[in-house]
């Protein structure tokens, strides 16, 4: 049956929350929260390591970084990477979440050329899809909002449910849908009085249904304030469904639908938090979920 995750810093597990995974016998998914972190693949491998033994069974996959982590123009970094495949699986881990991390400022950004950009992921997909062959792993590649929370930045190479077509061709690959990004690109490609460089003008909500098949893991939450550099507005990632800016019944039905369509699926709910050592928003969450019939 699907689960519900709790993410968590993996060089922090007093972030975990154990009384709220017994009790709702959440699964974890651990972070990597800076390319740094990726130095010391022994360090990583440890503290992988205490979080199955002190909750066995329960980390179902590994965040890949964004932040100082562009393996497509690094190749320490995109090594790294085939090390941390490495790794999750020696640890019984069998899902590895990465975003392309392709990041360009608002000056640098050009729509126009991001289906030129796409061919060189799907090469290192190839290389990284040959290289986990048939050993129990699955790179999941998740869609990021059409654009940064600051409204100065982007990346955008994989936003759209088009943009995910080469998935299709790997065997060890597939899609982490992330619904709050998505409602954000849905809310901003929306707007009536702004126009955000993008390679369309329009987004529905219901659009990911075209990769259904392709979506093996989500990412639930939603979002405040559609970023905008002039006005200073700045987006605020990892809302609870019921607090955010997006239609909360489109969230209801959205989790009805994918859970439905694949009842094993694994949902992280990537709520953001004042304080990490108490997660009242995720236990906030987990009580809207459940008063949903959504658990």
């Amino acid at each position: 049956m699907a689960q519900y995750l709790c993410p968590f810093s993996i060089s922090d597990i007093r972030q975990i929350p154990s009384s709220i995974v017994k009790e709702y016998n959440l699964g974890l998914e651990a972070i990597i929260l800076d390319g740094s972190q990726l130095k010391d693949i022994v360090v990583l491998k440890e503290q992988i390591n205490i979080v199955q033994k002190q909750f066995p069974g329960r980390l179902k996959s590994v965040h890949f970084p964004t932040e100082n982590a562009n393996y497509s123009g690094d190749k320490d970094i995109f090594n790294a990477l085939l090390k941390l495949i490495d790794v999750c699986i020696d640890c019984s881990v069998s899902k590895i979440i990465i975003h392309s991390n392709y990041f360009q400022s608002l000056e640098q950004f050009d729509p126009i050329k991001l289906p030129s950009i796409r061919p060189m992921f799907e090469k290192l997909f190839a290389e990284m899809n040959t290289y986990i062959g048939d050993r129990a792993c699955t790179l999941l590649i998740e869609n990021i909002p059409v654009i940064g929370n600051l409204g100065d930045d982007f990346d955008s190479v994989f936003v759209f449910p088009e943009d995910f077509s080469c998935i299709r061709k790997f065997s060890n690959m597939g899609v982490v849908w992330d619904l709050g990004h998505w409602a954000l690109t849905v809310a901003a490609l929306n707007l009536k009085d702004r126009v955000i460089p993008a390679t369309r003008k329009h987004a529905d909500f219901w659009e990911f249904k075209k990769i259904l098949p392709e979506i093996k893991h989500l990412h639930v939450s939603s979002f405040t304030g559609i970023p905008d550099k002039q006005t200073g507005i700045v987006c605020k990632e990892g809302t609870p469904m019921h607090r955010g800016d997006f239609k909360e019944e489109s969230f209801k039905e959205a989790l009805q639908l994918i859970t439905t369509t694949n009842p094993n699926i694994l949902l992280s709910l990537e709520i953001a938090e004042s304080d990490y050592m108490s997660r009242s928003n995720l236990a906030e969450t987990l009580v809207w979920l459940r008063k949903n019939d959504l658990f």
